[in-house]
């Protein structure tokens, strides 16, 4: 009796033990592109005819830089909302208003909601580096949709008339598992067109209000 109650003490410590090496690995590679992408923002922008004005407008977008961060901490228990789960990750990004969304509004399933919020933080850093949001033209279509079952929820990713996509771009690093299947995204297929890049991301157990 009292083996068995350690054996599986055990095998609990150890999916905790592992599930906090992700986490940290995580959250390194969240600082890092966090700081990457606050050096981004201040070297290509916000455009400002004083220092004051550039301290205003650079502060604005370091506000929603952490508000999007927030999200990130809000526990697998958390449930998050479409369109606000969406406009809250993207707006840092958004200053332009060059992301345009478009979906009816639902739930996310809650072991949905962080590797959700994590992919399209993905996208969104990916464009302002090298995509649709790294010039004065480009733009992304982010639309979401409840399959014919009720439950299986779409969210689709379009950039458009950015700079030229490199269809075999190097696949490693933590950022490009970010964009992949995992717990909480059960499809995710990621396209490098030439044209634009394009994401479809895949989440079951989404609920829509009841009309």
């Amino acid at each position: 009796m009292a083996g068995t109650f350690l054996r599986k003490l055990v095998r609990a410590l150890a999916e905790v033990n592992a599930q906090q090496a992700t986490f940290n690995r995580e959250l390194r590679h969240r600082v890092r592109n966090m700081l990457s992408l606050i050096q981004a923002l201040a070297s290509r922008g916000p455009k400002a005819t004083s220092p004051m004005d550039f301290y205003k407008e650079f502060s604005q977008r370091l506000d929603g830089l952490a508000a999007a961060s927030d999200l990130l901490q809000i526990g697998a228990e958390a449930e998050g909302r479409l369109p606000q789960l969406a406009r809250q990750t993207i707006a840092p990004f958004d200053q332009s208003t060059r992301i345009r969304l478009s979906g009816e509004p639902c739930t996310v399933p809650p072991n949905s909601c962080i590797p959700l919020i994590m992919a399209l933080h993905e996208l969104c850093t990916n464009a302002v580096r090298h995509g649709a949001l790294s010039n004065a033209e480009g733009w992304v279509d982010l639309t979401w949709f409840i399959g014919a079952d009720h439950t299986t929820l779409f969210v689709l990713w379009t950039e458009r008339s950015g700079p030229l996509v490199d269809p075999r771009p190097e696949r490693s690093g933590l950022g490009t598992k970010l964009l992949a299947p995992q717990p909480g995204l059960e499809g995710v297929e990621l396209c490098f067109d030439p044209a634009g890049v394009w994401c479809e991301i895949r989440i079951e157990g989404a609920v829509q209000p009841a009309a």
